[in-house]
């Protein structure tokens, strides 16, 4: 198991944002020699774009196209839609890094991306808690 936090730029269209996060997050699997996965989103749009085999001629197509080229890296990988109260932690780590870009604004002269192998962040033990009893 492993977390991950990317300080990227500011994207405003929530799908393209999920969609990155999701390509970040397989880069970083395979990066690992991780060869099973199971990904969860709250996405419907970018379940939709992973799970199409049709191209969608935007940027969320664009990134699902590259996300499908990564599928032959792993094994086995399971992508599947949950609810965003089951996806809590997701959205933690997300705003952990609008707060690092806040600050880097202001006080860092770079960002930073923060990973976390075989652990869990400490300010997510809770949320993470907490989003495994809707799996139950």
């Amino acid at each position: 198991m492993a977390a991950s936090c990317w300080c990227r730029p500011i994207v405003r269209d929530s799908d393209v944002a999920e969609g990155m996060a999701l390509l970040l997050g397989m880069e970083f699997a395979k990066d690992m020699l991780f060869k099973y996965m199971k990904i969860n989103s709250d996405s419907a749009n970018v379940i939709a774009a992973f799970n199409s085999d049709n191209m969608q001629h935007n940027y969320l197509g664009t990134i699902a196209l590259e996300c499908s080229n990564l599928i032959s890296r792993f094994n086995n990988i399971v992508i599947a839609h949950v609810r965003r109260e089951a996806n809590q932690a997701a959205h933690y780590l997300a705003k952990f890094a609008i707060f690092f870009i806040y600050k880097a604004k202001f006080a860092i002269s770079n960002l930073s991306n923060f990973i976390w192998i075989e652990e869990t962040p400490p300010y997510i033990e809770a949320v993470v808690a907490f989003d495994l009893l809707h799996f139950l």
